[in-house]
C-alpha cells in the first residue's frame, strides 16, 4: 500500500513478536479506508540467512503513539537491506508486512481463540436505508411579506429498534450531537445510526465476521448496490480499562480488507433507487432477519452471482444476463432440487448409457460423453423457469404478471439467449436477444430472481405491491412497454 494514500490510520510505534517481546522494532502501521493494512519496520524479525525471502508471522504485537495497543494477525512480509546515507554509509535491514487483520485496543496472544459477546457496526449510507427523519423544521410565514420567520428546529430522539434471533439480539441504535459555534453563528447537528449485536453466548472472531457479512448482504440487497462497513467495534468483559475509580469496557476496533473492500458510489441513496428500505419492512424485520440468516448458506452462490451484477455496473449486458440466468438455475436447484431421478436411478441409467458407447470412440470422446451424463437426472433451465414463474405468480398474482405477460415467450427467450451466449451456436443467433432487448430481458430475469428471494423471506403481497409501485427500475420496465408497445412485443 502506498503510504502517501489517504489513510484511515497511520500509526508510528514499536512492534514485536509475542514469543520474543524483548526485541522491539520501530515502524509505521497504515490502514486505508479500504481496509488495506500495511506495516513497515526499521529492522527485521527475520534471521540473517532468510533475508530477502517471504515470511509469515501469525501474530505481531505493537504499541502506537495514538491508539495504544495493537494485535496484527496473518502477517505476510518480505525483508530487504537498505543503505542509510550517513557519514561512511551504513546498511540496515527493513521489513514490510501486509496484514490480514488488525485489532486496536488490546493484545491477543492467540486471537483465533478469543471470543466476544458484543459487536457494534457502522454502515455506509445506513441512514438512507433506514429513512428515519430525526429532525423537524417549523416556521411561520408573514402574511404581508410572505417571508418565513420564527424558525425552529427540533430533534425527536429516535427510539432503539430491537430484534431477537436464536443466537443474538440485533439492535439499531442512534447517536446524535449538536455542535454550536462559540458565537452561535451556526449550529451543526447530526444523527447517525449503528447496528449492535448482543450474542447470547460468546462468539469467535470468525463467527462474528460471518454474521457481519450476512447482515451487510441483506442491507445491500435492500439498497440494490454495494455498501461498505465503516467501522467494527468489539467489546467483552474480559477486556476492561480503569479510568479513575471507574471501570469500563475497552473498545476493540477491527480492521480487515475482507470487511471494508467493497467499492461504493458514496452518494445519497433515494428510496425509489432501492429495492426495499427498513421503513418498508420494519414491522416484519425480525422474521425477515431470522429467515435471512437461516437461508443464507443455502443461497450464498446465488447471492454471489446476483451481487456481482449489482456491484459492477460496467459489466457487459451479455455477462450480466448470463450471471442472472445462472443465478436463477442455481436458486431452483438449491431451493427446489429439480431432479426427476434419484441419484441411484441416475447412476443406473448412466452406467447403461456408458456401456452403450461404441467401442471405436476415443478415450477423450468417452470422457466427454460421461461428463454430460453427470446431470442427466436434473431438469433443464426451461422447466426450472416455468416452475419459478408459477411459484411467484401463485404467491403474488397479477403483480408478477405485469412484468412477465407471455410466460412461454419469456422462457423461450431466456433459454435461447442463454444457450447462444454460452455456446455461440449460429443456429440460435436469430433467436437470441441483443442490444436493448437483451438489457430488458436481463432486467426481467433479475426481477424474477428478486421476487423469488422475497418469497423465501416471507414478504407478503401487500409488501411486494408497495415495493413494485415505488421502485424506479420496475416502473421503467412497465413504462417502456406502454411507450413502445410494438417493439415491446418483439423484445419481450
Amino acid at each position: 500500500m502506498d503510504m502517501t494514500d489517504q489513510n484511515l490510520i497511520e500509526e508510528r510505534g514499536y512492534w514485536w513478536l509475542p514469543d520474543n517481546p524483548d526485541v522491539k522494532l520501530p515502524g509505521t502501521l497504515a490502514i486505508s479506508s479500504k481496509g488495506e493494512c500495511d506495516l513497515k519496520l526499521l529492522g527485521s524479525f527475520t534471521k540473517i540467512e532468510d533475508l530477502g525471502k517471504s515470511t509469515i508471522q501469525p501474530v505481531i504485537h505493537g504499541v502506537g503513539e495514538k491508539n495504544g495497543q495493537y494485535t496484527l494477525m496473518d502477517c505476510s512480509g518480505r525483508s530487504e537491506t537498505i543503505r542509510i546515507s550517513i557519514q561512511g554509509g551504513s546498511n540496515i535491514n527493513s521489513e514490510e508486512y501486509l496484514i490480514g487483520t488488525v485489532y486496536s485496543g488490546c493484545f491477543f496472544p492467540k486471537p483465533h481463540d478469543v471470543k466476544f459477546p458484543k459487536v457494534e457496526i457502522k454502515i455506509e449510507s445506513f441512514e438512507d436505508w433506514l429513512n428515519i427523519i430525526g429532525f423537524r423544521t417549523q416556521y411561520e410565514v408573514d402574511p404581508e411579506t410572505k417571508r418565513p420567520h420564527n424558525f425552529s428546529i427540533s430533534l425527536q430522539e429516535p427510539k432503539t429498534f430491537s430484534f431477537s434471533l436464536p443466537r443474538f439480539t440485533l439492535q439499531i441504535v442512534s447517536y446524535y450531537r449538536i455542535d454550536p459555534s462559540p458565537k452561535v453563528k451556526h449550529i451543526q447537528s447530526s444523527v447517525t445510526w449503528s447496528v449492535r449485536i448482543n450474542y447470547s453466548e460468546d462468539q469467535t472472531l470468525d463467527q462474528v465476521y460471518a454474521d457481519i457479512v450476512i447482515l451487510r448482504h441483506l442491507i445491500a440487497l435492500g439498497m440494490r448496490r454495494p455498501i461498505k462497513i465503516l467501522s467494527v467495534v468489539l467489546t467483552s468483559p474480559r477486556f476492561m480499562q480503569k479510568i479513575g475509580e471507574h471501570e469500563s469496557l475497552i473498545p476493540i476496533h477491527y480492521y480487515s480488507r475482507l470487511i471494508s473492500a467493497e467499492e461504493s458510489e458514496q452518494e445519497t441513496i433515494h428510496p425509489p433507487d432501492m429495492f426495499f428500505s427498513f421503513d418498508d419492512v420494519q414491522n416484519h424485520f425480525s422474521d425477515i432477519l431470522t429467515r435471512w440468516f437461516e437461508l443464507y448458506d443455502q443461497i450464498e452462490p446465488v447471492l454471489s452471482l446476483y451481487f456481482s451484477t449489482i456491484y459492477n455496473g460496467r459489466t457487459a449486458s451479455s455477462v450480466s444476463f448470463l450471471q442472472i440466468a445462472q443465478a436463477l438455475e442455481t436458486f431452483h436447484r438449491r431451493i427446489e432440487g429439480g431432479q426427476f431421478l434419484s441419484d441411484a436411478e441416475r447412476d443406473e441409467v448412466k452406467a447403461a448409457l456408458i456401456d452403450a458407447i461404441p467401442a471405436h470412440f476415443s478415450c477423450e470422446e468417452k470422457e466427454a460423453l460421461e461428463g454430460k451424463l453427470t446431470f442427466i437426472h436434473e431438469f433443464s433451465l426451461r422447466p426450472r423457469l416455468r416452475s419459478q414463474i408459477n411459484a411467484v405468480e401463485t404467491e403474488y398474482g397479477t403483480e408478477v404478471s405485469k412484468y412477465i405477460r407471455d410466460k412461454k415467450k419469456f422462457v423461450a427467450n431466456v433459454t435461447d439467449t442463454r444457450n447462444y451466449l454460452t455456446h455461440y451456436d449460429e443456429s440460435l443467433k436469430s433467436k437470441a436477444k441483443q442490444g436493448k432487448g437483451l438489457l430488458l430481458l436481463k432486467e426481467r430475469c433479475q426481477f424474477l430472481l428478486e421476487m423469488l428471494i422475497l418469497k423465501e423471506l416471507g414478504f407478503s403481497l401487500d409488501m411486494v405491491s408497495s415495493i413494485l409501485l415505488k421502485t424506479s427500475v420496475y416502473q421503467f420496465i412497465l413504462q417502456y412497454r406502454e411507450l413502445n408497445p410494438e417493439s415491446a412485443e418483439e423484445e419481450w
